[in-house]
């Protein structure tokens, strides 16, 4: 079917777009509350650690392998099926009365989140015209900090009022609501049906350079980001005497900057701006940001509004990343699979950022020269985008 005849449902993106948020709320929900959890369940720092790594841990190993599962099972599908397995998940883990049950509950849901995220751009293709992909694609890229910066901001309120429990609840219920929304979806989407994969069409969907090249610039760019936005609160409170509610505050906003990065991203994307260049317009401010936030030369002034600078341009590089790989897939029928490799690589990049930011602070002695691992990372994204730009003149040429 042309869609250009056609026309882009939208009656199907928004929902699949809304349905992505809340998924995402599921990652956003942890950070607030970590201390409420390890007060009742008794967690020491290291447990806790892992309940909050084990959900991103799925998406950073299953990222590829969950995408072409999705391509054969159908995207449809396989989205009911990981919004089922994140509000069992949720349920699960409201019910924890240990740390066993509880990052069992965060590998469910994880596995859940990554079957989701994967299959959604199969359903987005196949609902959008041509002239509209890059916007359709763009707008699904806002759904990881839209829903993050939502579960940041509303969990606080949440956790005074119904506990980390309530909170868990509500997640699952969201997610089971989604799950339902998407079955009612598949009348409104042919062509979404799965179909069976011969090992050698998989082989050729994995071998195309584009999406790995995407995974890389991704991966690249949430160890920078994940970096600033753990740590960030720690700096502020440490270095610049900020209390715990300023700092807290202050994160949130940067991840909710995020969200018009992504949005100025698709935009200029429908204006029919090249997505390489996003990349390189993501990075190279980024390493400007980096200084700003904590060389010690920089004024105290500028560091929480370059935190919020940097996440606002570091949005263009998932709206770029995200709408790139599954145009490179060959068929509609693989596009889940170039979008798991992407999955995977930003998750890779997340597990990363923190734990690598921390190393670079205590073998540097302190947050002063920081900076010069984010400007490292961002040289070698901008020679990936220049590679990135090769290869897309020949694949679009």
């Amino acid at each position: 079917m042309n869609r250009n005849a056609t026309g882009t449902r939208w009656a199907v993106v928004l929902p699949v777009v809304a349905v992505g948020i809340v998924t995402a709320l599921m990652v956003g929900k942890m950070p607030p509350s970590l201390p409420s959890l390890r007060d009742e369940l008794g967690l020491d720092l290291v447990t806790a650690g892992w309940v909050a790594s084990a959900f991103n841990l799925c998406a950073a190993l299953l990222g590829v392998a969950a995408g072409v599962a999705a391509d054969r099972a159908g995207p449809i599908r396989a989205m009911t099926l990981g919004l089922v397995l994140v509000a069992a998940g949720g349920g699960l883990g409201a019910l924890s009365v240990g740390p066993v049950t509880l990052i069992a509950s965060r590998l469910i849901e994880g596995l859940g989140f990554v079957a989701a995220v994967v299959a959604a751009p199969g359903v987005l293709i196949a609902s959008a015209a041509v002239r509209d992909r890059n916007l359709v694609l763009g707008l699904w890229s806002t759904y990881l900090p839209a829903g993050a910066a939502i579960a940041l901001l509303a969990t606080p309120l949440l956790l005074e009022t119904v506990g980390w429990r309530g909170v868990w609840t509500i997640g699952a219920v969201l997610a089971g609501i989604g799950a339902l929304a998407v079955r009612l979806l598949n009348a409104r989407v042919p062509g979404t049906i799965g179909e069976p994969r011969r090992f050698d069409d998989v082989r050729a969907a994995l071998a195309l350079p584009g999406p790995w090249l995407y995974a890389a610039c991704f991966l690249v760019y949430s160890v920078q980001f994940f970096a600033v936005m753990t740590w960030i609160p720690t700096f502020l409170i440490e270095s610049q005497g900020y209390g715990l509610a300023a700092a807290a505050t202050a994160g949130a906003l940067v991840v909710l900057a995020n969200v018009g990065g992504t949005l100025a991203g698709t935009a200029l994307m429908h204006r029919g701006a090249p997505r390489w260049s996003l990349l390189i317009g993501a990075y190279l401010p980024m390493m400007g940001c980096a200084w700003a936030i904590f060389d010690p030369g920089a004024p105290d002034s500028m560091r929480v509004p370059a935190a919020v600078v940097l996440s606002l341009v570091g949005g263009l590089l998932p709206a770029a990343s995200l709408a790139g790989a599954p145009q490179h897939a060959r068929r509609p029928q693989e596009a889940a699979t170039c979008s798991g490799v992407v999955v995977q690589g930003a998750n890779t990049g997340s597990l990363l950022g923190a734990p690598i930011m921390a190393v670079t602070v205590d073998a540097l002695h302190g947050w002063g020269h920081a900076w010069w691992m984010l400007a490292a990372f961002g040289c070698v994204g901008v020679t990936l985008a220049l590679v990135l730009r090769t290869v897309e003149q020949r694949r679009f040429a």
